[in-house]
């Protein structure tokens, strides 16, 4: 399983990441934090975030913040915690 993806699509670029879905404090970081970071509405599934805008528009600062929230080892950590279960 991967941790982060991106990805280009016809409509739109996708960053998949997998802690968002994992961990719900990271996904509700997010959530509150998108707004404040982007003009436009947040367009996400469970773990992916959609940006049908222009490269410019895309939230650089919170992406990298989103980055640095989660770590490698942390999300091994989370990962096998959820398949114990």
């Amino acid at each position: 399983m991967s941790f982060i993806n991106l990805g280009s699509q016809n409509n739109f670029i996708a960053l998949d990441h997998s802690g968002i879905y994992a961990k719900k404090e990271l996904y509700d970081w997010f959530v509150t934090e998108y707004p404040k970071h982007c003009k436009y509405k947040l367009d996400m599934g469970k773990s992916c975030g959609r940006f049908k805008n222009k490269m410019d528009d895309i939230p650089n600062d919170l992406m990298k913040q989103l980055l640095e929230k989660m770590s490698v080892q942390e999300w091994i950590r989370v990962y096998k915690a959820i398949i114990k279960k």
